[in-house]
């Protein structure tokens, strides 16, 4: 599994989509890796997780592949907001 240090290396934040109420947004990853370590595997902060809106723990959790441009990937976010 890949660990949240890769995340760091690649200058990307953490993607997290609460599964029960479709809340969604971009964690930093710094505080994660101060509290759960370089080590610990991206998949596993998706248990670690409570959503603010509705107090569900089932969460998926992904880079965010808007943090930075690659060529001919999709735009899905505006400029300003990358």
């Amino acid at each position: 599994m890949v660990p949240l240090s890769w995340l760091v290396e690649e200058g990307r934040s953490l993607f997290v989509w609460c599964i029960r109420c479709d809340h969604h947004g971009t964690m930093a990853v710094a505080p994660l890796v101060k509290k759960l370590g370089d080590d610990f595997p991206i998949p596993r902060v998706a248990g670690r997780l409570v959503c603010s809106r509705c107090g569900a723990r089932e969460f998926t959790v992904n880079p965010n592949w808007n943090d930075v441009d690659i060529p001919g990937a999709p735009r899905s976010l505006p400029a300003a907001q990358r």
